[in-house]
């Protein structure tokens, strides 16, 4: 990937790490910084009370993950080593990147993903794994 494809600037969040957990608000703030920026804008958006912010992507779209996984400072995005079906026919694998204490939100699980096709190695496994 091309360093112009990531945002030179990181996520920071108005609380500072520590005892205190970072507010929805944080949160929120994180995701519009992201936005602002002209990273891409998520299928999906989900902000959970219990602490986790989870950014879904399209189909495919593997570089908006990883722009913003780099923006977040998560590690990088990787393969779900599971295939699995949504509508019964196309098998699908995840791609994704968490972390389950963000250093810049304090007390957030942080994750961004999206499906991708399964490759002939998922597919044997996932079929491997209904037979047991």
């Amino acid at each position: 990937m091309e360093s112009s494809t990531i945002p030179a600037q990181r996520a920071t969040s108005t609380t500072e790490t520590g005892d205190t957990p970072a507010t929805r608000e944080d949160a929120f703030d994180m995701y519009v910084g992201g936005v602002a920026l002209g990273l891409p804008i998520p299928e999906q958006v989900d902000m959970y009370s219990f602490r986790a912010l989870y950014l879904k992507f399209d189909y495919g779209d593997t570089v908006a993950v990883d722009r913003w996984a780099a923006y977040l400072d998560l590690p990088a995005a990787g393969r779900s080593s599971r295939a699995h079906t949504l509508d019964g026919d196309t098998p699908l694998a995840g791609y994704s990147s968490r972390i389950s204490r963000h250093q810049n939100l304090s007390g957030w699980s942080v994750s961004v993903s999206c499906s991708v096709p399964a490759t002939a190695e998922e597919i044997a496994a996932a079929r491997a794994e209904v037979t047991k």
